[in-house]
Formats: C-alpha cells, sequence, structure tokens
C-alpha cells in the first residue's frame, strides 16, 4: 500500500435555565453549581425523542436478589456492632453484624416487611423522598411512607430524570450523543491559495445549529481571545429547524498556540455542524464537519491526515508556499490542561514554538480557551515523507482535537489529478471507537475509488473486511498502527479489538464525471448509530446527497417521506446502502431502527463530507 500525493502545477446563567422543582420536589442533592462557569450546567445534550419520551420509558429499575452471595462465606466488613443492622441485602432481607463482630450475613424481614431504606418496614416508599411519575412529572412519598402523593408537573422547559426536574441540558448529562449544549469551533487552517480569489483562509467560517425540538433555541458565541466580542444579530434557532452563523475571522494557522477559539453555549441540546467555508462561492477550498459536544470529549487521540506536500515555483519570482497537513488541540476544560503528542511526522517549526522530529513526544500546557496546532513539516531530501496519521495525542483533561490539511490533492499513484481541497474533521476519542464499521462508498461523481484509513487502538488486532479488500484483509495492527488503501467498493470492516475507519474522496479529475474534490470524514461504528438525525444542505453546490446506511427491512424517512431509493447489499448482508440526492436547506431524517448517515455535497473543484451524528452511549471512561 502506498500513499501518492500529486502536486498543483498551476447565561451565562441567562441561558442554562437552571430550574428547580419546586414546592412540591426536592432540589437535586449532587451538588451546587455555584463553583461552576456558566456552561458547566449546559454541557449535556438531549435528543428529540428524550424530549418527548414515552412516560413509561422514563425509568428503568432493575432489581436483583444478591442473598446467595453471601450464604456461605459472611463477608468481612472490619469492625461492626454484632446485631446491628447493616442495610438491604434484598427485597426482603438485611444484612446483619455477626456476634465476631467483623462479619455480616442476610437475615428475611418479618412477613410481611420489606426492606427499604436499610431496614425492614412495611413502607411504600421511602418517607418524603420524590420520584420521577413520568417524564415531565413528579410525585413525592407521603411522610408515613404508606403513599406517593398527586404528581405535579415539572416547572416549564424541564424533564424529570433519576427523581428531579432537570433542564435538558442537565438531563443530557445521563444521556450521551451528538446533541448537547456546549460546543467549541475554531477557524482552521485554510490555504492561501494563490489561484482563487477570494483566498480561502480569507473567508470566514460558520457554524450551522441544528434544533430538533418543539421549543425555541437561544445561542451565545463567547472567545477567549483578548479583545474578540462575537454578536449574532439573531441569536435564535427556531423550533425544529436549522440556522447557519458566521462566524468572525480568528485564523489558526502555522506550529502555535493561540486563544483563537470560540465557545458556543445553548439553552436546550442542539446539534452543530462546522463548515470552513459555508458556501462554494468562487473558494474552491472548504470541508465541514460534525462538531462534539464538550461532554463527550476524551483524553485520547489517533490521528488521520493527508502529507504535507511542497509546490513548484510556478517562476523564479514566485515559489507557492507548501500544502501543510495539520492536527489542532484545544483546551476545554477550566484551569490547565497537559497535553502530550507523539507525532508521527516531523513537526514545522513555529514563531514560537519549535519543531521537532517524528516519534519524539512532547508536552504542552495550555490554559481553558487555548490552541495547539501543529503542521507537518514540508518533505526534502532530508526529512521525508511528512504524513501526520498515526500521531497519538493524550491529555490528563478532556481536549477537543481536529485534523485536516490545508489543501489536498487526493489521486491513485501515477495520476496527476487536479485539484487540491481543503481537510478538516474533529477526531473521535478513543473511547468511543469499536470493532465494527461499514465503509460505504460516496455518492455521485461516476466511476471513482475512494480512499480508506483504518487505525487500531491496541495491539494483535486482526481486520478482516468484506468483500475483501487486498491491502487490508486479514492484517494485523498494533496501537496507532494503520492501513490506507483505495477502493471502489462498500465493505464491512471488523476488528478483533477496537478501531476507527475515515473515508477521503479523491480529486475531481480523478473521477470519471470531473467533479468535487478531496473532502475527509469519519465512519461512524455501526454500535453508534441512531433512529433520527437532523441536518442542514448549504447553497453552492451542484449535488448534494445523503448516504444512508440501513439493515435490510429497516425503514427510512426524510423530511418524513420514506426512502424509496434502491440499496446495495454490503458483505455478509447484514447492511444496504443508498444515496440519496438532497435538496438545499434543512432536513429531518427518521427510521423505523438506527442507521447511519454521510453528508456530500460536490461542486466544480470542490466537495465537503461529515458524518450526521451519532450516539456516545457505552462509551468507556477514558484515563
Amino acid at each position: 500500500m502506498k500513499l501518492q500525493t500529486a502536486l498543483l502545477t498551476a447565561f451565562l446563567v441567562l441561558l442554562v435555565l437552571h430550574t428547580g422543582c419546586g414546592d412540591n420536589a426536592k432540589s437535586d442533592p449532587k451538588g451546587s453549581d455555584d463553583d461552576l462557569r456558566p456552561s458547566d450546567v449546559a454541557n449535556g445534550d438531549l435528543s428529540a425523542d428524550a424530549v418527548d419520551a414515552d412516560p413509561d420509558q422514563s425509568e428503568t429499575t432493575l432489581v436483583t436478589d444478591t442473598r446467595d452471595a453471601f450464604v456461605l462465606d459472611a463477608t468481612d466488613v472490619g469492625e461492626c456492632t454484632p446485631g446491628e443492622v447493616m442495610g438491604c441485602a434484598a427485597d426482603d432481607a438485611v444484612f446483619v453484624c455477626q456476634p465476631d463482630g467483623a462479619s455480616k450475613l442476610p437475615e428475611d424481614c418479618p412477613t410481611g416487611l420489606h426492606c427499604m431504606g436499610g431496614y425492614c418496614n412495611d413502607y411504600v416508599c421511602m418517607p418524603n423522598q420524590p420520584e420521577c411519575a413520568d417524564g415531565s412529572s413528579i410525585k413525592t412519598c407521603n411522610a408515613d411512607g404508606s403513599a406517593y402523593g398527586a404528581p405535579v408537573a415539572c416547572p416549564a422547559a424541564t424533564v424529570c430524570s433519576d427523581r428531579y426536574c432537570h433542564t435538558p441540558c442537565e438531563y443530557g448529562k445521563y444521556v450521551s450523543s451528538y446533541i448537547g449544549c456546549e460546543y467549541w469551533t475554531l477557524d482552521l487552517d485554510n490555504y492561501h491559495d494563490p489561484m482563487t480569489n477570494p483566498k480561502p483562509d480569507e473567508v470566514p467560517h460558520s457554524v450551522v445549529i441544528s434544533n430538533p425540538h418543539g421549543a425555541p433555541a437561544t445561542v451565545i458565541f463567547q472567545s477567549p481571545a483578548v479583545g474578540v466580542s462575537i454578536n449574532v444579530p439573531d441569536p435564535i434557532v427556531p423550533a425544529r429547524s436549522a440556522k447557519a452563523f458566521q462566524m468572525p475571522r480568528l485564523d489558526i494557522s502555522g506550529t502555535a498556540i493561540t486563544s483563537n477559539s470560540i465557545n458556543i453555549l445553548s439553552s436546550i441540546p442542539v446539534s452543530v455542524h462546522q463548515f470552513n467555508p459555508l458556501e462554494n462561492v468562487a473558494v474552491f477550498s472548504n470541508d465541514a464537519s460534525l462538531l462534539l459536544p464538550r461532554n463527550v470529549l476524551g483524553q485520547d487521540y489517533y490521528v488521520v491526515g493527508w502529507p504535507t506536500a511542497p509546490l513548484p515555483c510556478i517562476s523564479p519570482e514566485f515559489c507557492p508556499d507548501p500544502q501543510h497537513g495539520y492536527v489542532t488541540m484545544l483546551a476545554t476544560e477550566l484551569g490547565t490542561t497537559t497535553v502530550t503528542i507523539k507525532p508521527a511526522a516531523r513537526i514545522q517549526p513555529g514563531v514560537t514554538l519549535p519543531g521537532w522530529a517524528a516519534g519524539i513526544p512532547a508536552t504542552f500546557t495550555l490554559n481553558f480557551g487555548e490552541v495547539l496546532n501543529l503542521e507537518a513539516l514540508d518533505p526534502n531530501l532530508f526529512n521525508g515523507f511528512n504524513d501526520l496519521t498515526g500521531t497519538h495525542i493524550t491529555s490528563d483533561k478532556p481536549i477537543a482535537v481536529f485534523t485536516g490539511h490545508e489543501e489536498a490533492v487526493v489521486a491513485e499513484e501515477g495520476v496527476d489529478a487536479c485539484c487540491a481541497d481543503h481537510l478538516e474533521e474533529q477526531l473521535f476519542p478513543v473511547n468511543t471507537w469499536a470493532n465494527e464499521y461499514i465503509a460505504a462508498l460516496s455518492p455521485g461523481r461516476g466511476v471513482k475509488n475512494d480512499y480508506w484509513f483504518i487505525v487500531s487502538a491496541m495491539d494483535g488486532n486482526v481486520i478482516t473486511t468484506n468483500p475483501p479488500q487486498p491491502d487490508a484483509n486479514g492484517i494485523m495492527l498494533n496501537a496507532g498502527q494503520f492501513v490506507t488503501f483505495f477502493s471502489d467498493q462498500n465493505f464491512e470492516v471488523q476488528g478483533t479489538g477496537k478501531l476507527s475507519v475515515a473515508q477521503l474522496l479523491v480529486s475531481g479529475q480523478a473521477t470519471s464525471e470531473g467533479s468535487g474534490d478531496p473532502a475527509l470524514v469519519l465512519a461512524v461504528p455501526t454500535a453508534r448509530y441512531r433512529s433520527d438525525y437532523a441536518l442542514l444542505t448549504p447553497a453552492g453546490f451542484t449535488t448534494n446527497y445523503v448516504t444512508i446506511t440501513r439493515q435490510p427491512g429497516v425503514e427510512v424517512r426524510i423530511d418524513g417521506v420514506a426512502v424509496s431509493n434502491s440499496f446495495t447489499s454490503i458483505g455478509s448482508g447484514a447492511w444496504e446502502t443508498a444515496g440519496v440526492s438532497v435538496n438545499v436547506g434543512s432536513h429531518s431524517l427518521e427510521g423505523d431502527g438506527p442507521f447511519g448517515i454521510v453528508a456530500y455535497g460536490f461542486g466544480p473543484q470542490v466537495s465537503y463530507a461529515y458524518p450526521g451524528g451519532l450516539n456516545f452511549v457505552g462509551s468507556e471512561s477514558t484515563p
């Protein structure tokens, strides 16, 4: 397997709505928000399904009889008073301290009694304790524990979960997905292209905020950059709609540490996508990324990217700058964050930061909101091929990590294909990776190949592809190792351990229709597919598509209309895919079961691609 680069030749307390549950519902005892920044209570996420959930499904209680584990052997408890009741062993039994004063055994409650609150009693419920009656109301136990009082509605704009009324953003702490209340956006490094006007790096980037709920969302943008105040004309995203917001220029370029970041806060959970820039108006260099809510960020990342490419001189007086690959890290937690990078390529020196060799770990300390941008050195006879793919990043607190390229030309070996396009994508942390993916060929553009990355999170990871991909099937990868290859097929990817899959579109002249250009997009594990999504299709592109991957028989609807396209079976037949053309504007997608989507747009010498969304429930905690 080889990589071939062709050279370009020619809130805020007001926002948070942190509302209690009123006189008839106790306040949440989990802690005070007094010591939190305003956004700390807006760091969750909530799907439209969660807001409108069936009340009968709002809580699940698992009751397990644990007495058998203690029948044969008393449990060592240190010191206790013989005969002391030491809590519930089961619904109808308590633990009792044994005569040795150092162990406990279960004893049945008297007939007609059960264990509640650590003692045998006849309570129906715990006296004075609240419980959710359904997803929007709460009930409180009587003082004598004999019954619940009448349900009381939660305050407006709150839901009931875990025995208390919460704002949707607070509730999002318990339900993790791509929908949330706090995000960060960056004006990532775009190329100062001498062949275009306007220059790609001079055009502001935008964020598109999608609101899946029946109430409007109020958003605020703020930056730690000195002297930067972000005011938008109308910060309201109407119910069940999407809205684009243009951001001020806060260029991130070169190897440097800056405060050029923007924090996004929403009054209710929303999804956010970033476009750099939003519309293709003579720029010919853009891409898009799904943004991740702050509460699902991680501390362990591996990079996928494309090599830095030198450009030939157009004349003796004019030699264009190299087109750099980059990785960008953002400290999203209060205080300082320590970030360690082991680069897979030599790092380009900056004005204030030194460069260093591939394979050598380096550690940086970032303040809240600071951004560390690293560029791969342009290759020459002495420093070799500089691709950041495989770079390992760890941190002592959760961070956001982005990867990309100023402008990349992507084609198979021996193909000198125009043209270059900007790449950017927010990376998924390793704790969200899985071992099964579907690699769906990008839609449209006639006959073409896509370029694929498979990166392993652990040692001894054996990769299987179906149908077999010659460079990848059966290969064993260790942690941080990867395989890359071109393919014109849809295929399944499975590993014996956790892995990540990414797709890179080829340059326009490497397709039979000559349309589009490179774009980078992460594949979503099948285990993290959802049954609903919201997205916006920008203007300025010739064609826009959504690729849908579903299990056979699952109906998927776009804006309420069932998708009638013919689906293509993949590999074993467990999944099938179709590319569906969509119009400019906001769209909602829903299905009778989980499905995956990727959004694409193509025009003359330009493309974008981004994953539509994913669930993070079940992600393992990261050290």
